[in-house]
């Protein structure tokens, strides 16, 4: 069994990030609503494509706020996110007709693409009933599903 690469920051670069989609859905428009906390489920997935360098990753984010209303209010995110790897061909491997991609450098693309999409939200709740809602800080281990 080979071991991988080491990864570099200066070999990787984020190429694109896209905001697949994005949906509030609060039956209360007012945003003095009681919110009491909020409750979170977030789901990152990794493809390759070793011809161009190139690693996507998809941040699937749900936020529910807990408040006193009868109706929930949800917040749901899809954010891609592409980057481009100099060296991918030394951080993967073949492994039962399977491509793995080296712990470490999935570690580091999963905090690159959670701490981007913590800015984002920060910015684009405000004003809204998630308007006091911060991504929780999580270690990459917790993201990667290795």
């Amino acid at each position: 069994m080979s071991t991988f690469g080491t990864v570099d920051p200066a070999k990787i670069a984020l190429r694109k990030v896209k905001i697949v989609r994005a949906t509030i859905e609060d039956s209360n428009s007012a945003v003095t609503v009681d919110i009491k906390g909020f409750k979170t489920d977030i789901v990152l997935n990794t493809a390759l494509n070793l011809g161009d360098k190139l690693v996507k990753t998809e941040l699937e984010l749900k936020i529910e706020a807990d408040s006193e209303t009868s109706f929930p209010a949800i917040c749901s995110y899809n954010i891609h996110f592409t980057f481009h790897v100099d060296n991918l061909d030394e951080l993967t491997r073949l492994e039962n007709d399977a491509l793995t991609l080296s712990k470490s450098l999935h570690g580091t693309l999963a905090s690159i693409s959670y701490s981007t999409a913590r800015g984002m939200l920060l910015d684009r709740l405000q004003n809204t009933v998630f308007q006091d809602f911060i991504l929780p800080v999580v270690s990459s281990n917790n993201l990667v599903k290795n």
